[in-house]
């Protein structure tokens, strides 16, 4: 991971995402007044984010995105991943809790030296290496990744006041549509916005490509970058708010 990115939070990831939709409204083909912003999953904060604290989108666009807190999700992702993969019971409930304990550990913790102190405790009474500790701090303990547990996503959704879609796929096991889509629904239903649509498409994973399970390595059995189906739906939405 580029060090750059793995040291920006959601405020920098947020500005950044500013910076480009001011550069593509100064484009004599855009039409500024008409610009909008699509995101996908954890990109719904950052977007959200955006749009309120740094530069108006005239609409979002939102693919998988995050409506739950992010502490309560991670420990669900990891044990869902885990429990697809054929674990037995007893270890996806010992790293549900283990997850758990880090999330809180994440939440909970004053500044970055207390997350690594708290963390690598947990991976001390588990017995793990100096070398498997590392390694997950180097990939899960990110400024971004911080923010994601901390974050409460209902919160920027409340305070929207553009079009907001919203698809999730049938079979993401990252974030879950059972449990997101009508949290977001209920949260965009309180905002300022007029236009609201929340739909979930069979048959696709956190990535929105076709997936009969959502597991991760389903992805590299697939050519599809993007479903069609999610394409043609938001070009089709986008279109109509033209006529």
């Amino acid at each position: 991971m580029h060090t750059a990115f793995a040291s920006a939070d959601h405020k920098t990831l947020a500005r950044d995402a500013a910076a480009a939709l001011r550069l593509l409204k100064k484009w004599s083909i855009v039409d500024a007044a008409k610009s909008g912003v699509m995101a996908h999953s954890e990109g719904g904060l950052v977007a959200s984010r955006m749009h309120l604290r740094h530069e108006r989108a005239s609409f979002l666009v939102l693919l998988a995105p995050l409506a739950t807190p992010g502490y309560h999700s991670l420990p669900r992702q990891h044990a869902r991943r885990t429990s697809l993969a054929g674990a037995p019971d007893s270890v996806v409930d010992s790293l549900r809790l283990v997850r758990r304990r880090i999330a809180e550990a994440v939440r909970s913790a004053t500044d970055s030296a207390e997350i690594i102190q708290r963390v690598k405790a947990i991976y001390r009474r588990r017995g793990a290496s100096v070398e498997e500790f590392q390694e997950f701090a180097e990939s899960s303990l990110t400024a971004s990744s911080r923010d994601f547990i901390r974050s409460t996503p209902r919160q920027w959704y409340r305070n929207l006041d553009v079009p907001v879609f919203v698809l999730y796929g049938e079979n993401d096991i990252m974030v879950e549509p059972e449990r997101n889509a009508d949290s977001i629904q209920a949260a965009l239903q309180k905002s300022a916005t007029k236009e609201v649509t929340v739909r979930v498409i069979e048959d696709l994973n956190h990535w929105m490509q076709p997936a009969e399970t959502g597991r991760v390595h389903e992805i590299a059995q697939t050519d599809t970058t993007i479903d069609s189906e999610v394409l043609e739906k938001v070009t089709a939405w986008i279109n109509r708010r033209e006529e």
